[in-house]
């Protein structure tokens, strides 16, 4: 079994989950959370800083765009280095190409060595 499913898996039912000792937000970990858990807490919270603020003017694929619920994510090990990926899920059966976020976190004291939009 992939070591980084039951994680994948918590990141796609955190949202749901309602405010337990991880604070207001489920990715809002405390202090001496370590590993994949941390990596994933740092980049989303940047992630979402960079969102765009949901709109009600602009047009729907925008304001899905907008929403972090519309990004799948991925997380692996590259050494010292946690890669957490967002990718745009299909929105309305139309697969995006490209506009996804790529971290690279540094394992030790997990800060955000690089954050990019991918082409």
């Amino acid at each position: 079994m992939n070591p980084l499913l039951p994680l994948l898996i918590l990141t796609a039912i955190a949202p749901r989950a309602g405010s337990t000792e991880l604070g207001d937000s489920p990715f809002s970990l405390a202090p001496k959370a370590q590993g994949p858990a941390r990596a994933l807490a740092v980049a989303h919270e940047d992630f979402v800083r960079r969102l765009p603020p949901p709109r009600e003017d602009v047009a729907a694929m925008e304001r899905f765009a907008s929403d972090p619920d519309s990004y799948a994510i991925a997380i692996e090990r590259d050494g010292v280095y946690y890669i957490v990926d967002y990718s745009i899920k299909p929105y309305q059966g139309q697969s995006f190409r490209g506009g996804g976020y790529r971290y690279r976190i540094d394992g030790s004291d997990f800060r955000i060595v690089d954050a990019r939009i991918e082409p």
